[in-house]
């Protein structure tokens, strides 16, 4: 065949030429296209670029429609990686619009640590090139692969930096819609690099700073596990399609797998709509309620950018350095056993239509000494609204078995079914510093510079003791627990006649005041709990 009979003219195409930068990288202006000849496109740095420029390797991906090789320039000797496209297949697919995309949105996005950069663009008679930053330490695919399961600390820092370039994206009125491990790479001091923005969604700039939750009509895009609900019930896509991916993604890291997998993307569309995934045993206490609060069928339902930030799986991070901060190093992951339940459960609890439910049974099974909740929605059970300000009546008794039903109506979705609820308190609690062996109860004068919250303290028959509080639309909190069964968790009780006792901790003390006249109640289970090794205790022994 005819050599000429694959060329396609170069008016088949837009033109392409180098974004006009400053010294350090980031784009001056939008910049006009021409050319200076008609067998490649003209550089607005320096001489023009063609193929003749560069020294092409080996083939480091591939596509549909493109290969990326690794490259160097015969003048600077720097590597690149050059995407070649085939001009020919993207004019009889019509692939012209998500080629003009992907240039745009790294044009748009070039300068920010967390984004691949785009150098240059030209073109001759048969292919597209795009010179891109090369990324030497591959893709977050391979480490998952290599290692299964990613070590904490390097999940919670490269979680981190993928948040933060989502973010930059977003502010740029920029929709990736294909976040995924094969499109996130490494460079040469392991900072994150997020790449392949060919079927990326370009906003109006008048939506730029829109909500993450506003919808746009979408084409179906993306990788199955991937996609958000929304774009498989409404065809539409958000900010916060995005963020579900990045979900995904974070799940994947710790697990091996992503959240909703399948034979076929039959199953897994299925899965995703109903909810349907796994929570192993061994993820870490911490990152549960990130999952649980990312995997909600609605948008306006999921967390801000900014609200993923606080969570307590971030308490380390310092956004501000963080693509010059070193990474940890990429390792196996360990399981800490403060992870592991000590309750009997499935190796997985498998969650239906409401993945929070199942994430906090999963939750309430771990033997961690303390508990920290991102205070998140477990219930879909309403509190009846009332006009006062004060808990329910019934939250100032000290419930047991014998008024067991009241107790499964308002927190059933708390725990799971082998688990109930021993005695329910109105309390207020402060935290100070852990008391050292031997130490004093705090005073009075200290007390008073405590900051007291208002909780419902539920003692459970698996020895959990939970402080739940009202959310928006009075919807039942989990704010924080701890295990009573752990050896370091030492109960001190003010004197005999007091309401306040403590429960001293290894990093922290909670000073708790009953407030409902039942703090015999709360001394005497807590004492049995203290005292006993059985898993549980039966709830028939503490009637009235």
């Amino acid at each position: 065949m005819d050599l000429d009979q694959n060329r396609v003219p170069m008016s088949a195409l837009p033109d392409y030429a180098d974004p006009d930068y400053f010294d350090h990288g980031a784009i001056n202006k939008q910049t006009s296209f021409h050319r200076s000849s008609p067998r490649h496109s003209t550089s607005h740095i320096g001489s023009a670029k063609s193929p003749n420029n560069y020294i092409f390797g080996d083939i480091i991906g591939d596509g549909s429609y493109s290969e990326v090789k690794r490259a160097t320039d015969k003048r600077s000797w720097k590597e690149f990686a050059i995407k070649v496209l085939d001009k020919r297949y993207i004019v009889k697919e019509n692939k012209i619009k998500y080629v003009n995309i992907e240039r745009d949105s790294m044009m748009r996005l070039n300068g920010f640590p967390g984004i691949a950069r785009l150098f240059h663009t030209f073109q001759d008679d048969l292919k597209l090139y795009y010179v891109l930053e090369y990324a030497p330490n591959g893709e977050l695919l391979q480490y998952i692969k290599k290692y299964r399961f990613l070590n904490e600390a390097s999940v919670q820092f490269y979680a981190a930096e993928i948040l933060s370039s989502i973010e930059f994206m977003h502010s740029c009125g920029i929709i990736h819609r294909d976040l995924k491990p094969e499109n996130i790479l490494f460079d040469h001091n392991m900072h994150v690099k997020i790449t392949d923005f060919g079927t990326a969604k370009i906003l109006p700039p008048k939506y730029a700073n829109s909500p993450e939750s506003t919808m746009f009509s979408s084409s179906f895009v993306g990788t199955a596990e991937y996609v958000a609900p929304e774009l498989l019930s409404k065809q539409v896509v958000s900010k916060s399609s995005d963020v579900w991916a990045f979900a995904c993604v974070v799940f994947q890291m710790i697990t091996g797998s992503p959240p909703f997998h399948g034979r076929d993307p039959g199953v897994i569309f299925r899965k995703i709509m109903n909810l349907e995934y796994d929570l192993p045993k061994h993820m870490p206490i911490e990152m549960v309620p990130l999952f649980t609060s990312i995997f909600r069928l609605q948008t306006f339902e999921r967390p801000s950018i900014q609200e993923l930030k606080q969570f307590s799986f971030f308490t380390d991070i310092s956004w501000k350095d963080l693509f010059f901060q070193s990474p940890p190093p990429l390792q196996s992951f360990r399981p800490n056993y403060r992870h592991i339940p000590v309750n009997p459960l499935p190796p997985t609890y498998r969650s239906n239509m409401t993945a929070a439910a199942a994430a906090s049974a999963a939750a309430a099974h771990a033997s961690a000494s303390i508990v920290r909740h991102q205070p998140k929605s477990v219930s879909d059970q309403k509190i009846k609204n009332r006009k006062s300000t004060s808990p329910p009546a019934h939250y100032g008794q000290a419930t047991l078995r014998n008024n067991q039903p009241s107790m499964d109506l308002l927190y059933s979705k708390l725990f799971p079914s082998n688990e109930s609820v021993l005695v329910s308190s109105s309390v207020l609690l402060s935290l100070t510093a852990p008391l050292p062996e031997g130490g004093k109860f705090p005073s009075g004068i200290t007390k008073m510079f405590l900051k007291k919250k208002s909780r419902v303290m539920l003692l459970t028959n698996m020895g959990r003791c939970v402080f739940v509080t009202k959310g928006k639309n009075d919807r039942v909190l989990i704010d924080a627990e701890v295990s009573l069964y752990d050896p370091s968790v030492e109960v001190r009780f003010d004197d005999n006649k007091s309401k306040r006792f403590l429960l001293n901790l290894q990093t922290e003390a909670w000073i708790i005041e009953d407030t409902s006249e039942h703090v015999s109640r709360l001394r005497e289970v807590i004492s049995k709990f203290k005292k006993s090794d059985r898993p549980s205790l039966d709830p028939s022994s503490h009637e009235d």
